[in-house]
Formats: C-alpha cells, structure tokens, sequence
C-alpha cells in the first residue's frame, strides 16, 4: 500500500501539481550507488519535490518496489 504524504508537506494551491514518487531495486547490479535503495531513491525525489513547493508540487505518494528475492 502506498505511503500518503505526511499532513506537514506543502498543501495544494489553485495551480497545485500532484506528485507520485515510484522507486524500484531490482537486480544486485544496483546496489552500491547512489540509488542502491527505495529509501535513498525517495529522500531524493522528495528533495526535488521541496524545491518546486513554491510551484504548487505536492507529494500524494510514494510506491516502492523491491525485488521479490533479496538482493545481496
């Protein structure tokens, strides 16, 4: 189930742009960058996201996805 923006982020405006984050890991090659994570990848979208509050962005979601086996 996709995680709801908390009740502190940036409320819609008349001009409001609703933003859904997706993250997917699936495959050992990408672990060990920068993006080796769902919760690496999202911290960065929702530091792109912060920078364009002043344009009416929202987060409304965020849909991890993780491989089905663990990645080592």
């Amino acid at each position: 189930m996709p995680a709801l923006a908390s009740s502190a982020s940036v409320r819609p405006r008349a001009h409001a742009i609703a933003v859904a984050i997706y993250t997917r890991v699936s495959t050992a090659n990408q672990v060990g960058g920068r993006f080796d994570s769902c919760e690496s990848q999202a911290a960065v979208y929702r530091d792109f996201i912060a920078q364009h509050a002043n344009d009416g962005w929202f987060e409304v979601a965020c849909f991890p996805i993780r491989p089905a086996r663990a990645v080592r």
